[in-house]
């Protein structure tokens, strides 16, 4: 049996990890950018003190905020709601209940462009694959799915999935050499 602990790192090099219903992270995720969110935030468990989940910016929601044990947050929980914090959580910055946050608002994501032509991808345990953007070439990807231990690159570019499944001890890259990358996800983001 596999012992080892189970991490999937998440790098935005961008505003923020955007979910406009709801924002949900996996056991033991690490993730580097502010999360915002139009409904509830939810951070699941760590690994336990000597191994926490950590969230490398700042939460804010209109909703409620819950983030279960083993996890530091180093900048501020802001909620539209209420804030329920593991007595073992560690919040760096300040804590917010019931605060005026402004909604979240982006561009309908185009699913006829998801559908259409889509092709499903999927990345082997503890292989790489490094995905060009979408364009008039490279129809979009329906679903990605990339299993432990595997590598996904991303490169400057728009990119269409209809799920973006990235199981623990994956590793998202993006090269960001040409300009940011944005990725339009029309049904499902998990993470771990």
């Amino acid at each position: 049996m596999d012992t080892a602990p189970q991490t999937v790192t998440i790098v935005v090099p961008a505003e923020a990890l955007i979910g406009l219903e709801k924002v949900q992270i996996h056991r033991n995720a690490d993730v580097v950018s502010d999360i915002r969110s139009n409904g509830k935030v939810k951070v699941e468990r760590g690994n336990g003190a000597d191994d926490p989940g950590a969230i490398q910016g700042s939460i804010q929601t209109t909703g409620d905020v819950q983030i279960l044990r083993d996890n530091v947050i180093s900048g501020d929980v802001t909620a539209g709601g209420r804030v329920r914090l593991h007595r073992s959580v560690i919040v760096e910055g300040e804590i917010q209940v019931e605060a005026d946050v402004e909604a979240v608002y982006l561009p309908p994501v185009r699913l006829d462009v998801i559908t259409r032509g889509a092709r499903k991808i999927t990345v082997k345990k503890n292989e790489a694959d490094d995905l060009p953007p979408n364009d008039e070439t490279t129809p979009a990807y329906g679903d990605l799915r990339a299993k432990k231990g595997s590598t996904v690159t991303l490169h400057s570019g728009v990119y269409y999935f209809k799920k973006f499944d990235l199981a623990k001890e994956t590793t998202l890259v993006f090269d960001l050499d040409g300009g940011p990358v944005t990725a339009n996800i029309g049904e499902r983001l998990s993470l771990g």
